[in-house]
């Protein structure tokens, strides 16, 4: 099996919850890409070994996943940069900022999304739905650091996103994603609007079976919510 495959078998283990085999397949494909000298697919490996890291850290609250995560992507941003491509250093930007957020670290998470996005803007392959999400990360970033003017900022980047071409499944997690940065954002300001978010997340995580971890991160918000 081909660094590739692998690490795409790990990212559909995690997104099906099993996180420990999820972690144990993004180890092989690591040391795959090593193998077949893939330095771009190595730094995404790391990159998306993060992603449950941060799962494993909502499950079990326990911070120390997070520090590991950070860390990792430091390594992996420094992993990136002997790329020629400075695209490489997109994923493990973007997921770095979504670390920071993680950690309540709002403006060092602005600066990584602000990184990011200035990458993605200039690839030449270029996807409106990656531009799109991106930017609602980094909108939750900045409301949650003060700025109000970022909501209509994430609702337009959510317009675009839902008007791209982008994968059925890809978009159905990203869109999800946004109502909850929505509900999330405005629980304390809009309570009216942020449950009306809250249900229109639900309607699109109820949508599809394997959106099984949206599902989670509903239940924890919705708990927020309806105190």
């Amino acid at each position: 099996m081909s660094a590739r495959s692998t690490h795409k078998e790990s990212l559909l283990k995690r997104e099906a919850g099993y996180f420990e085999e999820a972690l144990q397949l993004n180890v092989k494909a690591l040391i795959k890409y090593q193998e077949e000298n893939d330095t771009l697919g190595f730094a995404e490996a790391i990159a998306d070994q993060t992603i449950t890291l941060r799962h494993l850290y909502r499950t079990t609250g326990s911070e120390f996943y997070l520090i590991l995560a950070k860390h990792q992507l430091k390594a992996a941003i420094e992993i990136a940069e002997k790329d020629e491509k400075e695209e490489a250093l997109a994923q493990p930007l973007f997921n770095l900022a979504k670390v920071y957020g993680e950690l309540e670290d709002y403006q060092n998470a602005i600066e990584s999304y602000k990184k990011a996005l200035e990458i993605q803007l200039q690839s030449p392959s270029q996807r409106p739905a990656i531009v799109a999400d991106v930017i609602i990360h980094m909108s939750h970033a900045e409301y949650k650091n003060g700025d109000k003017s970022a909501k209509e900022r994430l609702i337009a980047a959510l317009t675009q996103l839902e008007g791209s071409t982008e994968d059925k499944y890809n978009k159905l997690v990203w869109i999800s994603g946004a109502h909850l940065y929505l509900a999330d954002m405005l629980k304390e300001d809009e309570f009216e609007k942020a449950k009306n978010y809250l249900d229109q997340a639900k309607e699109i995580i109820d949508s599809d079976d394997r959106l099984i971890l949206r599902k989670e991160q509903w239940k924890k918000l919705a708990e927020t919510l309806n105190k």
